[in-house]
């Protein structure tokens, strides 16, 4: 089987991501980290595949973008599509 979660080649983009966090995601992230939301864990700045999200709980197969204006555009847009088709593939919300 493929390895696709937190392959190694996008291990410093997560680092970097984990540390310029956007507010919203530090406020999110201050109220689900430690298993604080039913006892899940969550995990920060996760790779599947080719893409990296903001939160991840692999208990609920659960990936959670926080997206900002820049997705309204017409071709993030479309991206965003193939990224939700890739998810629903493998099972994940």
């Amino acid at each position: 089987m493929t390895h696709i979660f937190n392959r190694q080649m996008e291990k410093e983009k997560r680092r970097i991501l984990r540390s310029r966090m956007t507010e919203a995601e530090c406020f999110l992230w201050k109220h689900i980290r430690n298993k604080k939301l039913g006892g899940l864990r969550f995990r920060r700045q996760v790779s599947i595949g080719c893409y990296i999200f903001d939160f991840y709980c692999a208990e609920k197969r659960l990936a959670v973008e926080i997206d900002g204006s820049y997705h309204n555009q017409k071709e993030v847009q479309k991206n965003d599509a193939y990224r939700t088709e890739f998810l629903t593939s493998l099972g994940i919300s």
